[in-house]
């Protein structure tokens, strides 16, 4: 049993402590003490912790869970389970020391924001709104998974000033505001969009008028961090043409509860998943009987090779080599462009039009006005963590094979190419649609290989997987969900290019010509 403990249970004790501790210190101390950087607060908060665990629960605790004698399927299941008990004290650790962090600034008026040192927490005693100089932004985002429900959401921002203003003419800067927002969700099937566009505009037009009458409370305001609410706030005060200085300006919003209160519910969570996680592992190392020939290889000088191996193969993936670099490259390009976006404010999930265009999507109007260096920036960026992630996916699964028949030069010309002519047919195609993702390129890829098992220059094993893929995409298309213009055109780029490049260079070889 002494045994057990020893290389079981406590590996996860200290892997799950000092994975909390270690986090939330960096966390604090990189973002909320030194502001070094400040990314939105969902990919600190939930996306990175949500990434480390999924990388220790593989690469550390795989190997203890396979140690245990239960089937294959409960092992999957087990280790997801602590994949997400992993997770959930780090998530609430996060949002402890985001609470937490920042004392409640208690000041008169309005103005003495700018001459106080910045806080998470304001509170202001006398002020006056200026509503009719406020601003309005709607943003659209889904209200479920499957698209069926939209959520509308009115953000309203309004500048304060200090009482004694009687005259709003007079002042050179708005710097301190306050939001408030109000939401709906509607139905997004086909039978509901008839009416839709009328309840939008009615919901919108009750809001302005909630807005109008609204009273703000300023006994306890939090500053918005950086977030998608934020970049909404921030268009709704753009929008107003009021003059601000970008780095004093404060978007306050009002809290709910007490700042006394404000960390009552996430420490108790971040303590109580943490020994709930230890408790269960430590039950199942008790309970269940080890598998003999795994539990002697945890820790043995062949299982560290073998561990070491598969980090080395795993890294492998994104490191260029003489023989295949073309796909390690692209990827490591779509990777650094997306880690640049989010470390900029973009938003993991649903980005803003505004970021998009930024970083070089692709708009008609602007792509034809000289800026046509966004025909090939726009393959490179993306819309999210699921567009990025079931695009590099696919692209490593069809050019690992493509690649070592092509070659890596060839792959990379071809790649680059069809990404360049679907950018170009979804401009002729959409007048205000701005696209961006490597879906057009990969769709390329998967033309090249339908057209080379076509003049059986490879195997036809894959039609099937290349033709389901292909057709899901296009019905997916009809649903207006994704780009069918960019990828029509990279497919049959890719389709063209295998049908003539390659036939050409055989029979040049052949001859000698």
């Amino acid at each position: 049993m002494t045994e057990r403990l020893r290389k079981l249970y406590l590996p996860f004790l200290v892997l799950s402590v000092g994975y909390l501790v270690g986090y939330t210190f960096l966390n604090w101390l990189i973002i909320y003490n030194l502001q070094l950087i400040e990314p939105k607060e969902e990919l600190v908060n939930i996306w990175v912790p949500m990434g480390l665990s999924g990388l220790l629960i593989l690469f550390f605790m795989r190997s203890r869970i396979k140690a245990l004698k239960i089937g294959e399927k409960a092992k999957e299941f087990l280790g997801f389970i602590f994949w997400l008990l992993l997770t959930a004290p780090v998530i609430f650790g996060q949002f402890y020391i985001e609470t937490k962090s920042g004392k409640l600034n208690e000041i008169n008026n309005p103005s003495e924001i700018e001459k106080i040192k910045d806080s998470k927490y304001y509170s202001i005693k006398k002020f006056a709104d200026l509503k009719q100089y406020g601003g309005l932004w709607t943003t659209r985002t889904s209200a479920n998974k499957h698209g069926t429900e939209i959520r509308i959401t009115c953000h309203f921002t309004c500048p304060v000033v200090d009482k004694s203003v009687s005259n709003p003419s007079t002042i050179s800067e708005f710097n301190a505001w306050l939001g408030v927002t109000f939401s709906e969700t509607f139905g997004n099937r086909a039978f509901d969009k008839d009416g839709q566009k009328e309840l939008i505009n009615d919901f919108i037009q009750e809001s302005i008028t909630k807005y109008e009458h609204h009273t703000f409370k300023t006994s306890y305001l939090v500053k918005i961090p950086n977030s998608d609410e934020k970049d909404a706030f921030m268009l709704a005060v753009k929008r107003t043409k009021l003059p601000y200085n970008s780095s004093k300006l404060k978007i306050l919003k009002a809290e709910k509860g007490t700042y006394e209160s404000r960390t009552k519910k996430s420490h108790p969570l971040m303590i109580g998943f943490l020994l709930g996680s230890n408790l269960l592992w430590l039950l199942m190392v008790i309970i269940i009987k080890p598998n003999t020939n795994a539990f002697r290889k945890i820790g043995s000088e062949k299982e560290r090779k073998k561990e070491l191996a598969a980090y080395k193969d795993f890294i492998q993936l994104f490191v260029p080599n003489k023989e295949f670099w073309a796909i390690p490259i692209i990827i490591d390009l779509n990777i650094l462009v997306f880690l640049l976006m989010l470390f900029s404010g973009v938003s993991i999930i649903h980005p803003q039009g505004n970021d998009l265009i930024v970083w070089g999507g692709n708009l008609r109007s602007l792509t034809t006005d000289g800026q046509w260096w966004r025909l090939l920036t726009s393959v490179f960026v993306h819309g999210g963590i699921m567009h990025i992630g079931y695009n590099l996916l696919t692209l490593f699964l069809i050019g690992i094979f493509l690649e070592s028949f092509v070659g890596s030069k060839r792959f990379m010309i071809i790649y680059l190419v069809c990404g360049i002519v679907a950018s170009i047919v979804s401009l002729y195609w959409h007048e205000n649609t701005i696209s961006v993702g490597a879906s057009g390129a990969i769709f390329g890829m998967f033309g090249l290989v339908l057209a080379l098992m076509l003049i059986n220059f490879i195997d036809r094993g894959l039609l099937k997987f290349v033709l389901i893929f292909i057709g899901i995409n296009l019905l997916i298309g009809l649903s207006g969900m994704i780009d069918t213009a960019a990828h029509l055109g990279g497919l049959i780029c890719g389709f063209l290019i295998g049908l003539t490049y390659f036939p050409i260079e055989k029979y040049i070889k052949k001859t000698g010509r």
